[in-house]
């Protein structure tokens, strides 16, 4: 039984995709487990199927664990053609983020002729 979860420890990831081997082969009856400050996507053959909340979630996808293996192998090869995967997404704060331009920008104006303008500065979002 596959359980997925996803633990953010440094609490500064907005999203984050599973299964991260990129197979995207999540398997019937996995299980789902969503923390308090995040929100889960379910996507299943490219769309979003579901959303969850915070708890224990069991997911529904036509991989079936050794027999569907067994079953598109003949048909598919060796990945299922059945994808499926769950976006993490983050809904804490996410203070003093860091917003400006690399270079200054040239700005031509009638009076002061061609000057160099930068902006910068910082911003918070939340889900």
């Amino acid at each position: 039984m596959e359980v997925i979860e996803f633990l953010d420890d440094s609490g500064v990831t907005l999203v984050k995709r599973m299964p991260e081997n990129g197979t995207l082969e999540i398997k019937w009856g996995s299980q789902l487990t969503v923390r308090e400050s995040q929100e889960a996507v379910f996507f299943r053959d490219g769309k979003a199927l579901d959303v969850f909340g915070p708890g224990r979630h069991i997911l529904k996808t036509q991989n079936i664990p050794v027999i569907g293996k067994w079953v598109t192998s003949f048909g598919y090869g060796e990945n299922s053609p059945f994808r499926a995967e769950v976006v993490f997404v983050g809904k804490q704060l996410f203070p003093n983020l860091k917003w400006g331009t690399k270079e200054p920008i040239l700005f031509r104006d009638t009076d002061l002729q061609m000057i160099r303008l930068r902006a910068y500065g910082s911003f918070s979002i939340s889900n």
